[in-house]
């Protein structure tokens, strides 16, 4: 497997003049909100190097050495699925930089969805808050224990910024709602 990178700017040109094999690894949630044309989706908790061969060979123009494009949200998930996907003999995977997020800044238009739920990020976010001021709070007045809850939240974001791997994200899309 022969992997590269591609610039948001450089995959917008492409995507203009010539169809793509996209496949996007958002959670359902995020895709039903938006999502580029033509995308393949296939979320990373569900990425398998036989998963994802399936997905493809759906498309019946797949050629094994063809380029195919992995989109997320922002570029890291895109990197997760590439780890996950070091088995596959065959074909050439190319990780967009900066995801949707670049993709639009960059003005390439996303079809927009039905959004009827918070985006995995938004999801993060609002939890590790949420954990953090209840094991603070807790800690405070009841006992000194729950404050392992706003240590937990803390040691989440530093594992993230080191090795890109968000627990609580990680446990976020195992939740009936982002299935």
């Amino acid at each position: 497997m022969q992997v590269s990178r591609i610039s948001s700017q450089e995959f917008t040109s492409l995507y203009k003049d010539e169809p793509l094999i996209i496949v996007d690894v958002r959670t359902p949630i995020e895709t039903r909100g938006e999502y580029l044309a033509d995308s393949l989706f296939l979320p990373l908790q569900d990425i398998t190097p036989n998963a994802f061969e399936q997905k493809l060979s759906a498309v019946s123009h797949v050629d094994k050495n063809e380029k195919v494009y992995l989109l997320c949200q922002r570029g890291i998930r895109a990197d997760a699925a590439v780890k996950k996907l070091t088995a596959l003999e065959y074909h050439h995977i190319v990780v967009i930089e900066g995801g949707l997020n670049a993709l639009k800044a960059n003005g390439l238009k996303a079809i927009k969805g039905k959004n009827i739920g918070l985006s995995l990020q938004h999801q993060i976010v609002i939890v590790s808050v949420l954990l953090f001021i209840i094991g603070a709070i807790l800690g405070f007045i009841i006992n000194w224990f729950f404050s392992v809850l706003s240590i937990f939240t803390v040691l989440n974001w530093c594992v993230f910024k080191v090795a890109k791997v968000n627990v609580i994200g990680v446990l976020l899309t195992k939740m009936p709602w982002n299935s």
